[in-house]
């Protein structure tokens, strides 16, 4: 089995929230709020139906980790390696967002 086949561990779900979030244990509540604050100011500056797509980009991931950090044990194989996959496709959502407008 390649490492494409492998069933990721809880430490392979860590190490993405540490790339995404800056924690391998982040307040995902905060994470929602600071995304609902700069979709608000995103909306102001570029217009609702931008904040939507953007929202949906920013905000899949941090739903996302939040399900599986708290179920990771229920998950089946295939659905970790989605979820792992998923979060290594996402961009950084801390101040690496500082290129967006909203954020200024």
């Amino acid at each position: 089995m390649d490492d494409t086949d492998a069933v990721p561990s809880r430490l392979d779900l860590l190490d993405q929230f540490e790339r995404l979030f800056g924690s391998r244990t982040p307040d995902f509540e905060q994470q929602a709020e600071e995304l609902q604050r700069l979709r608000r100011r995103v909306a102001e500056r570029q217009g609702e139906q931008f904040a939507t797509e953007w929202y949906e980009v920013y905000g899949r991931p941090v739903e996302l980790g939040r399900l599986a950090h708290g179920q990771w044990a229920q998950l089946g194989p295939r659905t970790k390696r989605h979820v792992v996959d998923t979060l290594q496709l996402a961009e950084p959502i801390g101040d690496e967002m500082s290129y967006l407008p909203a954020s200024n």
